[in-house]
């Protein structure tokens, strides 16, 4: 027969015991909450960078790919561990990498861009006892440079894309080509293409390669030559292919891989 005096005395007496065991416990809790210190975050005091190269000017707004540049950074950890330096760019590549005294230098080489991309760098000091205790810095360096601005002339005449030009067959048409930035120029003679996108820079023995700092007009003289034409220099110069119309496209392409593209419709005469 069940008795409910015995049975709550039973109740009573194991609540009794749980509530000493956990005031015990909880105690001990209590004292290493107290004491409880937490990890600080690591701290990173200075970061800098400077082109290798110290006669590198104007570089900020003109960025192209393989300039290296210095990165330097210093930072500390509040409880006196070590650390761990990662550096990482969408731009660009890190070799070199050496540490001392809670200081750190790599070095940074731009890579793949597009015109006018920021080129950052970013710093991530971890402290690797503990997860997910970092500091993180990221600093500009620069941005990609502008897209070029050319032009071809003939007899000072600019050519505008779909002009064309008469040559005979023995005859010569001499055209300037100016671009205000480093980069090659190229003839390609292709009349089945339409589209000026499927044209680019195949062989790049036969460039006309052209230096100059970007914002700084640089010029240069290639001739196109008819199939019957003597030819006295075989450099910057293309022979057209026959007598008839010809689609000859004049292409630039910049140290971005970026290009430009002008058609000129060139008519061959006998």
């Amino acid at each position: 027969m069940f008795d409910k005096e015995i049975f709550l005395n039973h109740i009573n007496k194991f609540c009794f015991i749980i509530l000493l065991y956990l005031c015990a416990c909880g105690g001990e809790v209590l004292d290493d909450a107290q004491n409880f210190v937490p990890n600080e975050s690591p701290v990173i005091t200075s970061i800098s960078f400077e082109p290798s190269d110290s006669n590198l000017i104007n570089y900020e707004d003109n960025l192209i790919p393989d300039i290296p540049f210095i990165v330097k950074a210093s930072a500390y950890d509040p409880e006196n561990e070590g650390l761990t330096y990662t550096f990482t760019s969408d731009q660009g590549s890190f070799s070199g990498q050496k540490e001392s005294n809670e200081e750190v230098e790599v070095v940074f080489v731009t890579g793949k861009m597009k015109s006018g991309e920021l080129v950052t760098v970013k710093l991530t000091v971890s402290d690797p006892t503990r997860r997910n205790n970092e500091a993180v810095e990221v600093i500009y360096i620069g941005k990609g440079k502008p897209k070029a601005n050319i032009k071809a002339e003939k007899g000072g005449s600019l050519i505008s894309d779909g002009d064309t030009i008469t040559l005979a067959s023995n005859g010569s048409c001499p055209l300037t080509l100016t671009s205000d930035c480093t980069g090659s120029f190229l003839f390609v003679e292709k009349d089945s293409e339409s589209n000026p996108q499927n044209i680019s820079i195949g062989d790049k023995d036969k460039v006309f390669g052209l230096e100059t700092p970007t914002g700084t007009n640089k010029s240069l003289v290639a001739t196109l030559y008819g199939p019957d034409a003597t030819v006295p220099d075989p450099n910057h110069m293309l022979r057209v292919s026959s007598v008839g119309t010809h689609k000859v496209w004049i292409i630039f392409e910049d140290m971005l891989r970026q290009k430009i593209v002008i058609l000129c419709n060139v008519i061959v005469t006998p």
